[in-house]
């Protein structure tokens, strides 16, 4: 009658191949049409992208986070919800997809990844942002990438639907520009 959700850690296995470098493969139980339990399996990367089992975890947390969408787990990392975002919500066009990711892999990743989203506090974040060695236009747009993450974590139930935390992050200067506007008849704007 009442069937019990269970949440799948799932398993790594590490398959060798003929050609190449050997692979991570992530492994967990699905049900297919009629309701019968089968083997799934998804690539996570090659052992020269994550030469431990422990960065294979990390990178198969996200795809964990998507079959258990009914039952998310207490403990998800900022890194997983990325990586939930990257698979799931990217935009279509490819520019705007491409920036987005950039910002992710190569700031939001490396310093929250290991976090858990309800630990990621704003003054903490406003703090880091601000250090980043980055024009303020570009930090502006970190912090709104982070705005953007933490809505998907609200729209998942991954926490609470409160105010967003990064809605009480400032970026000092970020709406204004560094450099003055050129024109194509090489003259700029007074």
């Amino acid at each position: 009658m009442f069937r019990r959700i269970r949440y799948q850690f799932g398993w790594l296995e590490l398959r060798k191949r003929k050609k190449g470098p050997a692979v991570w493969l992530w492994r967990y139980r699905g049900s297919d049409s009629e309701n019968r339990r089968e083997k799934e399996s998804v690539l996570i990367g090659s052992v020269n992208q994550y030469p431990t089992k422990r960065l294979a975890w990390r990178a198969a947390e996200g795809l964990r986070l998507t079959v258990n969408r009914d039952n998310p787990g207490l403990d998800v990392t900022f890194g997983g919800l990325a990586d939930k975002y990257m698979l799931k919500k990217l935009p279509r066009r490819y520019s705007t997809a491409s920036r987005y990711r950039s910002w992710i892999i190569h700031h939001v990743k490396p310093r929250w990844g290991d976090y858990p989203i309800a630990k990621v506090k704003p003054l903490p974040v406003e703090e880091w942002i601000e250090q980043l060695d980055l024009a303020p236009k570009s930090r502006g747009h970190v912090r709104t990438m982070m705005h953007i993450l933490f809505r998907w974590a609200m729209k998942w139930e991954l926490i609470e639907v409160q105010i967003n935390p990064m809605s009480l992050v400032h970026v000092e200067g970020s709406s204004k520009r560094m450099r003055e506007t050129r024109y194509a008849d090489g003259g700029t704007v007074p």
